[in-house]
């Protein structure tokens, strides 16, 4: 395959790819602040899944054979599931977990993500959807072949709108025949033992059809960040601000369910970052001054969280 037909598939199947080690991945991975043990979580899952030599070095070390159990976790389907609310780190962690995973396994270790385009849903035709599942799947399988063995991380993000449950009355044949597809895909990864890793990004858990939950060999629910966490996000990104606990305490109170304005919803930690922060240094760039922490309250008390969806 020549290098300009192999740009042209990666266009039609994947909305981008990215090699790790990299520095802009490892940045946006160390800002996911109050996410450290669905990082830890995910990290090792990944590794057992992806380095089972290092599990089986590790069992050797400590019982002095490989245990059974390890070989039967070789036959795990190589599926991680992240759910839950919007706004909440699910797709940054999916796209520079790569990073961590690199770098903790170290001596020049790359790690491949291919995010799936979402428009592999094809235009409805019979038979459409699940030629370009199977074709996409093939096309990671062969970069796993051709890259030296180094792993490959497939990323779905909103995976119900390929992964929905069959039971659902609004689903057509062709999304059942591509549920199908995507169910065998992954079925054979587990037969191959390639290098390859599959991440299933959704807002919306209980869509998914159950075959594709029973297959995750880890399934990661992300909520809401706390009250604590909400803090620990605050101070991480403006350190400079030296905020007093009081500040502290009214920022946390004003962005959680106790403030009449939220209806009982927290925010999210996009709400903070991308919206509350972003909304503070906004202002105090464009009135070329100081930002205060009376920025970051006053976008607390006008800005309402964003709603709860998806999780049904």
């Amino acid at each position: 395959m020549g290098v300009s037909q192999d740009l042209s598939q990666l266009v039609k199947f994947f909305e981008f790819e990215k090699v790790f080690p990299d520095k802009v991945a490892q940045s946006l991975y160390e800002r996911l602040v109050g996410l450290e043990n669905y990082k830890l979580r995910l990290l090792i899952e990944l590794e057992m899944l992806l380095y089972p030599e290092q599990v089986e070095a590790w069992s050797i070390k400590h019982h002095g054979c490989v245990l059974l159990l390890c070989e039967q976790l070789r036959s795990r389907v190589p599926l991680v599931l992240l759910s839950g609310d919007v706004g909440t780190g699910k797709t940054v962690l999916a796209e520079t977990i790569g990073d961590a995973l690199a770098r903790r396994i170290g001596d020049k270790t790359r790690v491949h993500l291919l995010k799936i385009n979402t428009q592999i849903r094809g235009t409805g035709q019979v038979g459409e959807m699940s030629d370009l599942i199977a074709q996409a799947f093939a096309h990671a399988e062969a970069r796993a072949k051709s890259s030296r063995n180094e792993p490959i991380l497939l990323l779905l993000d909103e995976a119900d709108a390929l992964a929905a449950r069959r039971d659902s009355e609004q689903m057509h044949h062709e999304d059942k025949a591509g549920l199908n597809t995507v169910l065998q895909q992954l079925d054979n990864l587990r037969l191959t033992r390639l290098p390859i890793a599959v991440i299933f990004i959704t807002n919306r858990p209980n869509a998914l059809d159950p075959a594709i939950r029973r297959r995750a060999a880890l399934d990661l629910f992300f909520e809401r960040p706390t009250d604590e966490i909400r803090a620990e996000i605050i101070r991480s990104i403006v350190p400079e601000l030296e905020l007093t606990l009081e500040q502290v305490t009214k920022l946390v109170y004003l962005t959680g369910t106790q403030e009449s304005k939220n209806e009982n919803i927290p925010f999210t930690a996009s709400d903070l970052t991308d919206r509350l922060l972003a909304g503070a240094l906004r202002d105090a760039y464009s009135q070329k001054r100081k930002l205060q922490a009376e920025d970051l309250l006053t976008q607390a008390r006008k800005l309402l969280p964003t709603p709860r969806m998806g999780l049904t």
